[in-house]
């Protein structure tokens, strides 16, 4: 099974995260059904992980904590997956 996994983050939207308090990452898998359910079930199974929120740094510049931010999240997300 191939895992799709998206390498770049597009820093837009962190900085609407940046003046809220947190950010909450949020990875929804897609996993085959398998065994006998296959006969019965057609659609994949999904699970939802939820982590801690992060928040981001009021000490730095903006641009640098939307950046920290962004990358706090996608190494997040990588450590759920694996």
């Amino acid at each position: 099974m191939q895992e799709k996994v998206r390498q770049t983050n597009k820093t837009g939207h962190y900085f609407l995260f940046f003046q809220s308090s947190h950010l909450v990452p949020v990875v929804i898998i897609q996993r085959p059904v398998q065994g006998l359910l296959r006969q019965f079930r057609k659609e994949p199974f999904l699970t939802i992980k939820i982590s801690p929120p992060i928040s981001a740094s009021k000490s730095l510049e903006k641009q640098a904590a939307v950046d920290v931010l962004c990358s706090q999240t996608f190494q997040t997300m990588q450590n759920i997956l694996s």
